[in-house]
C-alpha cells in the first residue's frame, strides 16, 4: 500500500491542499467515497460540475488509480442561490484553475484533467467519451439547476455511476426530485446524507460500495431535512431585510 492509499483510506484531509469551500468534515467525506470507490474499482474516471479553483478536484489528480478527470464549469462571475443572494467567483476561469493544481502536481497528472467551460447540458459523447464513475455536482447552488446537472450528466454516465453533491442543506428539495426522477425510472439505488453536507446517491451494484459508508457515517435524514428548510428560512429572511433596508 502506498503511502497515497494510506493518506486516503485514513480519510486525511492534508490532501485538500487547495482553497476549497468545503468543512473538515465534507472532505473526510469525500475521502470516504473516494477510497470506497477505489476499493470497488481500481481504475475510475472522475467528473466534476462546479470545480472553481480545483480544491476538490484535487485529490482525483493525485490519485494515480484516476486515469481521466472531467472539469466541467460555466464559470460565471457570478451565480445565484437558494439563500436567495448573488454569490461573486472572481477570476473564475479553467487556466487559473489548471495553474493551481500545477502547484500542487506533476504536469503528467494535471495533464489527465480534462476541462469544458460550458453548462453540463451542452455536453455530449463527443466531449465526454468516457463515462464517469464517480459525479461530484457542486456548481450552481438552486433547486432547478442541480436538477438539470444532474440529468445533463446521468444520460453520460453509465448504470452503476456514483453522484456525490455538495452543499445538499441548500437543494435538499433538487435532490428529493432526483430521487423521484430515479424511482420514476425504476432504478435500483441507495442514497445518504454523510457530514456535514455531502449527499450520495449509488444506483444498482455501486450501492454494495457505497453501503459501508453510508452505514458509518450516514446522518439523520429527517433531522437533516428539517434543518436545511430552517435554514433557509433564515437566510430569505435575512436576504429580504438587506433588500429592504438596501
Amino acid at each position: 500500500m502506498t503511502i497515497f492509499d494510506q493518506s486516503i483510506a485514513a480519510l486525511d484531509t492534508s490532501i485538500f491542499q487547495i482553497e476549497s469551500q468545503t468543512s473538515i468534515d465534507d472532505r473526510r467525506s469525500f475521502l470516504a467515497i473516494q477510497n470506497a470507490l477505489r476499493d470497488w474499482n481500481r481504475d475510475y474516471v472522475y467528473l466534476e460540475c462546479g470545480s472553481h479553483v480545483g480544491g476538490s478536484l484535487l485529490p482525483h489528480v493525485l490519485d494515480p488509480r484516476c486515469r481521466l478527470a472531467y472539469s466541467v464549469d460555466k464559470r460565471p462571475d457570478t451565480q445565484p442561490d437558494e439563500r436567495g443572494i448573488m454569490f461573486p467567483y472572481p477570476g473564475n476561469s479553467s487556466q487559473r484553475m489548471l495553474a493551481t493544481l500545477s502547484h500542487h502536481a506533476t504536469a503528467d497528472l494535471v495533464g489527465k484533467v480534462r476541462t469544458f467551460d460550458a453548462d453540463a447540458s451542452e455536453l455530449g459523447r463527443a466531449q465526454i467519451a468516457e463515462p464517469p464513475d464517480l459525479i461530484l455536482i457542486d456548481a450552481e447552488h438552486t433547486n432547478s439547476a442541480v436538477f438539470s446537472d444532474f440529468l445533463s450528466l446521468y444520460r453520460l454516465s453509465h448504470p452503476t455511476t456514483i453522484f456525490t453533491f455538495h452543499d445538499a442543506n441548500l437543494v435538499f428539495s433538487g435532490l428529493q426530485n432526483i430521487e423521484a426522477f430515479l424511482h420514476y425510472n425504476a432504478v435500483e439505488f441507495q442514497s445518504y446524507i454523510l457530514p456535514s453536507m455531502v449527499f450520495v446517491i449509488a444506483c444498482r451494484e455501486a450501492r454494495d460500495a457505497i453501503r459501508p459508508v453510508g452505514e458509518k457515517f450516514g446522518l439523520n435524514r429527517d433531522k437533516f431535512a428539517a434543518d436545511a428548510k430552517r435554514q433557509l428560512i433564515f437566510a430569505h429572511h435575512d436576504a429580504v431585510s438587506r433588500q429592504l433596508i438596501g
